[in-house]
């Protein structure tokens, strides 16, 4: 049981650590604390109690072991399944917007108040008292176990997530529901001394799952704090970058256009051609660095209300010559405003419509649809090009990952300017591609 506690224990403070602000991942922390707690009941009843009686007669340290065993038991039997139910209902949250869903977690604390009021805590020696207490509890851990398994991700790397997040959580509840439940209502008493295998097994998969593919998110949560700390060195690094080249880049065009007056005054053709190369080429050096910071330069939004298909409309305008072979197909609600920074949510449309452009054949096609969810407006862009094979997806939002080697102009930095944006708002970015299958850039804004 100890390694049941600190595991339980451990694994919660770990998501808590990671993403506090998540509804569900602090839900899903006080199962884990309330499964932590069952723990430490049967360790003071099997051990620590006995032994303290054995060694001592001091009845008030007895009395206090015996209180903090009936608290944590407690806990663990009426925390487990409400928790679970809770945690189920923010991971698939199909109704956590309704008006009336603020009184679910009071409602459905009535049964656990009702026992505590007409029952007693522990131990649960009536044997009718676990059928009552099994009556609710099921139904809680069953529910709560089809809203996991019903929840459903069209995003690979999300779907991999939550694959290996219900492989973790219901089978482990649910094991732990018919030994501490539903064998006791039979009269098949102790059986939670096997609990320590199911933990075992949940233990490991988070583990493989955390540090390979994701849990609830953390990697994908991990992976972007690592993007935004890369982000914002590149910013502070770019910026000292700029200012240097672009001084001695000026100064460099200075006297460059002096030696070529010189040159032209003194009718020396070669000279003035030698140094029309180095201007060109100071030329390119400073649009260069302009492009790389302006694309990593702290973003600071001035947001105001504009409507999504006008803008659509506009970027389209913006791209035209480049869309001749082209078919663009539009389905966006024209009642979508979205509160937002325009000229960054603009350059933010015509980076992705131009990777579009790219990846695509000619007589292909983008298609750009627009909805309206619960708590945000999504913007998804489709092409038919070539795709993006699975070991550059992981990589698109890289800072200067760019598998355009001919473009001398292209940095890789366009995705991750995209997503810096989209991070400002407050929004989302994320990608579907497959290799010869095109790519999907879909973008979440909050609403206002």
């Amino acid at each position: 049981m100890v390694f049941v506690l600190i595991a339980l224990w451990g694994i919660a403070l770990i998501l808590l650590r990671f993403d506090p602000k998540n509804i569900s991942i602090r839900w899903l922390s006080v199962l884990l604390f309330c499964g932590g707690c069952g723990a430490i009941a049967i360790l003071i009843g099997e051990q620590l109690l006995p032994y303290v009686r054995e060694k001592s007669d001091s009845v008030v340290l007895q009395t206090i072991l015996y209180r903090i065993q009936v608290t944590c038991s407690g806990f663990s039997y009426y925390g487990i399944p409400y928790s679970y139910i809770l945690f189920s209902l923010y991971y698939y949250p199909i109704f956590v917007n309704k008006r009336w869903f603020k009184f679910i977690p009071y409602i459905l604390s009535l049964p656990i108040v009702l026992m505590l009021i007409f029952t007693p805590v522990y131990p649960v020696t009536d044997v009718e008292l676990y059928p009552l207490l099994a009556s609710w509890s099921v139904v809680y851990v069953l529910v709560g176990s089809i809203l996991i398994l019903s929840k459903r991700e069209e995003l690979p790397n999300l779907k991999r997530n939550h694959i290996l997040t219900s492989l973790a959580i219901v089978p482990t509840v649910l094991f732990v529901l018919v030994m501490n439940y539903v064998l006791p209502s039979f009269e098949v008493y102790r059986m939670w001394k096997y609990n320590t295998w199911i933990v075992i097994y949940g233990t490991i998969v988070f583990i493989l799952a955390i540090f390979n593919y994701g849990f609830l998110g953390m990697q994908l949560f991990i992976e972007r704090k690592k993007l935004d700390i890369t982000l914002q060195a590149i910013t502070s690094g770019t910026a000292i970058l700029n200012h240097a080249i672009k001084n001695d880049a000026g100064k460099m065009r200075l006297f460059g256009h002096k030696i070529k007056s010189y040159a032209q005054n003194t009718e020396q053709k070669e000279l003035e051609e030698d140094i029309g190369v180095i201007l060109k080429a100071t030329s390119h050096i400073q649009q260069m660095i302009q492009k790389v910071h302006h694309q990593t330069q702290d973003i600071v939004l001035k947001k105001g209300s504009y409507n999504l298909k006008d803008m659509l409309d506009e970027t389209l305008e913006n791209t035209r010559p480049y869309l001749s072979q082209v078919k663009i197909i539009t389905s966006v609600d024209e009642n979508i405003n979205l509160f937002c920074d325009k000229t960054h949510v603009m350059e933010t449309l015509q980076n992705i419509v131009m990777n579009a452009i790219d990846a695509i054949p000619e007589g292909g096609e983008i298609e750009m649809i627009g909805y309206e969810m619960k708590q945000v407006h999504v913007l998804e862009i489709k092409d038919t090009g070539f795709g993006i094979n699975k070991n550059h997806l992981k990589k698109v939002m890289d800072p200067f990952f760019t598998t355009k080697t001919k473009d001398t102009m292209n940095f890789g930095l366009g995705l991750a300017y995209v997503y810096n944006v989209m991070n400002k708002h407050g929004g989302s970015l994320d990608i579907k591609s497959s290799r010869d299958e095109g790519t999907t850039v879909i973008l979440k804004f909050p609403k206002k």
